[in-house]
Parts: C-alpha cells; structure tokens; sequence
C-alpha cells in the first residue's frame, strides 16, 4: 500500500519516516510544537503530497492515481487530513471549524503571534507550503477547504503584505485545473488526471478569489 495511505489510515498509523524516527505518526505530528513545525523540513511532503517530487525532499512520496481514489472512496482518510489541516491552520494563526457542511477558516486567537512569525510577510518558506497544502487538498477531496484556505489568507493580508507571486501561486493552486500545476509550464501536465478534474465549479469563494486576481493584478 502506498505510503501515503498508511500514514493516514487509522487503521496502520505509519510513519512517515519508519526506518529513522518510527514514531513520526500523524497522531504525533499533530502534537508537534509550533517551533518543530516551523524548524523541521522533512514532514511537509508527507502530510500534504504532490504529484509533482519535490525537489528539496525527492524521496518523499507523491500522490498517484491510487493514492487519489483512495482518498476520494475512504472518508476515514479525508478525515485525517481535515485533522493535519487544522494543525497547519492553527501554525498560521488560522482557525478551521468542519463541524457543519459549510467548513469556515477564519483568524484565530493565536493570528497575531502566529502570523507574522509564519507567512504574513513579502516572501518565506511558508509560502510554498501553503501552495503545497491547497493544491494537495484539492487533489485528495478537500476542494472547498482549500478555496477557502486560500481566500481567508488573502483576506487577512489587508496591507498586501504577501509578494504578487505567492499570491498567485495560492490562486492557481485554488483555481486552475488539478492537471495543471501552478509552476506550469515549468513543471508538466499530470496525465493521469481525467478531463472531468479540468472544469472549477464558481462558487462564491471563487468569485471572491478571481476579485482578489484583480485587484492585486495578479498573474493567475
């Protein structure tokens, strides 16, 4: 079974890193220190894959049409992801409620310590982590999480704090067909992706990311 499916099934509870540190659990990772999550730079490909390797960790696992299906057919996976989610919400500054059918990400308590110290700036790693999170939350059956991540970020930035181009690449994570990369053409198209991926359903979070692409003059 594909790692990715081990390290989020309830049932295996893997490790992301089993031959080193077997105690690398989602359910430890979740208990993980704001510091450790900012430090460490080796669990963020595990908790949220891409089809794309990543170049700084290429022996992290990537999400396959197997790893997909699965995530869209077990909602006991999709769940453990909400639950990795909300952590990462949380290090931001952000508080996400899944409580009703109508998730909501909004500021949290911990906005104004968190924030600047994370992602509320012109450019930082953390900007690639955050496209990372909203294109795999797309990929793996979390696509209204995902817009909405994208769109509470933005609305929170009211200075315009965040570069042009991470702004962008948020609103292509959030907005352009799962085929497409927000890097593209940098990096390919994934072929295995069906044309039924390709077509964003509006909604009012995408009407209110396409005003942001606006207003910012973003390229996305």
């Amino acid at each position: 079974m594909p790692a990715t499916i081990n390290f989020y099934d309830p049932a295996v509870k893997a490790s992301f890193d089993p031959d080193d540190e077997p105690d690398a659990t989602l359910d430890n990772v979740l208990t993980w220190s704001d510091r450790t999550l900012e430090g460490r730079h080796d669990y963020i490909q595990h908790l949220f894959p891409l089809p794309e390797r990543s170049p700084v960790n290429p022996d992290a696992p990537i999400i396959t049409k197997q790893v997909r299906d699965a995530f869209l057919q077990q909602p006991e996976l999709r769940q453990n992801l909400r639950k990795a989610f909300g952590r990462m919400c949380s290090f931001y500054g952000m508080k996400y409620e899944n409580e009703t059918d109508e998730p909501t990400i909004r500021k949290g308590t911990t906005f104004d310590d968190n924030a600047e110290q994370t992602w509320l700036t012109s450019s930082d790693h953390n900007h690639l982590r955050i496209t990372r999170i909203i294109r795999c939350m797309r990929l793996l059956g979390l696509e209204t999480e995902a817009r909405k991540f994208a769109l509470a970020l933005l609305d929170a930035d009211t200075r315009g704090v965040v570069s042009s181009t991470s702004a962008t690449y948020w609103c292509r994570a959030a907005l352009w067909p799962l085929q497409k990369p927000p890097s593209h053409p940098r990096e390919g198209l994934v072929q295995w992706l069906s044309k039924d991926d390709e077509s964003a359903e509006q909604t009012d979070d995408t009407a209110a990311l396409d005003r942001h692409i606006s207003r910012r003059r973003l390229n996305a």
